[in-house]
């Protein structure tokens, strides 16, 4: 689909620089799947030039995703002049591949069903959510979800990235499936052991996109 190495795929594909510019490449290209996202992404700079906004992942499904992941806010890895400068489950930082494991091994998903975002998507340094990101936050989740015209499910990633989303009043498109779990931090692995094992259970698998209607099976947190 993408036409990149095998390599490029694997965890932690983007602590490579040569990986990274030929992801650049990939999505400079302007791939079919990934067209009107690019254009959103660049319509959310445009709102808040003071604020960095990482691209989403053109080795992901992109518009044909049929599962949408959204964490709460970029972070430093995502950010060009610290990491990939994409949102992405290839990026170096255990996050990141922790959320490769689950989603992609655990749960046996294909990385072209997948897509990941962030229900506040600008990094502005610091991992705070101010009271304006907040009040942005509903116009740029409606904007990305009317673009995935397969979504099966989004999954909510995070007690933070639940709450935000919820303040925002955003309902999920009929037929698609809403899911919650909790954040595959090292944090969360330290402190609540139990929440991270269980975080695959609270994900979509690949049997269940493969329904018309994929139904969660918990609502963890």
């Amino acid at each position: 689909m993408t036409g990149l190495p095998p390599g490029d795929l694997t965890p932690r594909a983007l602590r490579d620089p040569d990986a990274v510019r030929r992801r650049r490449a990939l999505l400079e290209s302007r791939p079919r799947h990934m067209a009107r996202l690019i254009d959103y992404v660049a319509d959310l700079r445009a709102q808040q030039p003071g604020w960095e906004v990482p691209d989403l992942d053109p080795a992901s499904g992109g518009e044909a995703a049929r599962a949408l992941f959204l964490f709460e806010k970029p972070g430093p890895r995502t950010s060009r002049t610290r990491g990939s400068g994409f949102i992405s489950m290839h990026n170096d930082d255990r996050t990141a591949e922790a959320t490769y494991r689950f989603a992609l091994e655990r749960n046996r998903l294909p990385l072209e069903w997948c897509l990941i975002s962030n229900v506040i998507p600008w990094w502005d340094g610091t991992l705070a959510i101010s009271p304006l990101q907040r009040r942005l936050a509903a116009g740029a989740i409606t904007g990305l979800v009317s673009l995935l015209q397969g979504l099966r499910a989004i999954v909510l990633v995070g007690a933070t990235a639940q709450r935000a989303w919820d303040r925002s009043d955003v309902q999920p498109p009929p037929g698609v499936g809403f899911w919650r779990s909790a954040h595959p931090s090292p944090q969360v692995y330290a402190g609540y052991r139990e929440r991270w094992e269980a975080i695959p259970s609270c994900w979509p698998d690949a049997e269940a996109l493969d329904r018309p209607q994929a139904e969660p099976r918990c609502a963890c947190r």
